[in-house]
């Protein structure tokens, strides 16, 4: 993959979860779904020994029936875990704040420099910047736009969460500074750009 986009939409310890029980429900972001289901596909087809398609095949209905988010359920319950909790539709943790970023300007969104949304997740409380940091599992981003998509001045681009209004200033400011804005639309990327066999 291009590595140059974020995958999904959901960025942050819980989000990332919440956003993997949509996808094994067969929801979630398009391109995060598509590419689990092509990863998911290779590996079928290189340990059943089948071909790509019906390997695929056999992923989408496996995805769709249901069986792999219960297959999720079973691995969380064989641990110890409390499963319930992926029954739900919304993050199991809850940060104390939530902000909306704005577009600050009309345009397609034609570049998101993947690696500084990266260090506003982790400004947030998402990562560690130091060994010792301690991560705020509830902190994150939830993206509303992508590369890609044409977005108004004022417009919401991504909510943050953190557990203070200082770290969604400081994860907003970062995060304004990964995008570049064009009034061109940007050539749409391949999700996959090759396979090693």
């Amino acid at each position: 993959t291009d590595m140059d986009t974020p995958l999904g939409t959901h960025i942050g310890n819980a989000l990332e979860v919440t956003e993997a029980c949509a996808v094994l429900r067969g929801k979630g972001a398009d391109d995060l779904r598509e590419l689990c289901l092509i990863l998911s596909a290779h590996l079928i087809a290189m340990a059943k020994r089948m071909d790509y398609d019906t390997a695929y095949s056999t992923a989408e209905r496996v995805l769709q029936s249901g069986e792999a988010f219960e297959k999720l359920r079973q691995m969380v319950t064989a641990q110890g875990g409390d499963a319930s909790v992926l029954d739900r539709d919304t993050c199991f943790l809850k940060a104390a704040v939530e902000r909306e970023v704005t577009a600050p300007q009309d345009g397609y969104i034609a570049h998101m420099q993947t690696q500084t949304v990266g260090e506003s997740a982790s400004l947030l409380g998402a990562g560690r910047e130091t060994k010792e940091s301690k991560l705020d599992y509830a902190a994150g981003m939830i993206l509303r736009k992508k590369t890609g998509d044409f977005v108004k001045q004022g417009e919401t681009l991504a909510t943050l969460y953190a557990a203070t209004d200082e770290k969604c200033r400081a994860g907003e400011q970062r995060f304004l500074q990964s995008l570049t804005f064009s009034a061109n639309k940007p050539q749409k990327t391949p999700l996959v750009l090759g396979t090693v066999e």
